[in-house]
């Protein structure tokens, strides 16, 4: 798909939905929103994982999952310039709480969700639609 998929017409439905680091770009509305048409493009069994970021549950911790992230990547090797457009596109980013996102993909629908890995604010997301 070569569109914005928040507001792409899908025809088919599809066993598994993957998403990863895109979602949050969006607001909290509109993930909402996706995750209910997700539900919707999906057959009983069908599965929506999404590796993504997730805002801490406080500023504290949110403070210190950025201290972490950016320890991690300056000692990773990049450039300082590939450092600060990082820094510089996560200004923009629109995080949800882990909570409130799994709460979302409940209210959407799907039975099963949880979040099956974590590490500083990148989570990965599983949910499973069980009925029709």
């Amino acid at each position: 798909i070569i569109a914005d998929y928040a507001a792409y017409e899908f025809e088919d439905t599809y066993d598994i939905v993957i998403s990863s680091l895109s979602i949050h770009h969006l607001t909290h509305t509109a993930k909402q929103q996706l995750f209910a048409t997700i539900y919707k493009l999906l057959p009983s069994g069908g599965s929506f994982i999404n590796a993504d970021q997730a805002q801490a549950h406080n500023a504290s911790a949110d403070a210190y999952y950025r201290k972490r992230w950016l320890e991690q990547i300056r000692a990773s090797g990049l450039s300082q310039e590939a450092i600060n457009a990082s820094i510089e596109r996560r200004r923009v980013d629109i995080n949800a709480k882990l909570h409130d996102q799994i709460s979302w993909m409940e209210q959407a629908g799907f039975e099963e969700v949880d979040c099956m890995y974590k590490n500083l604010d990148f989570a990965v997301f599983y949910a499973k639609k069980l009925s029709s």
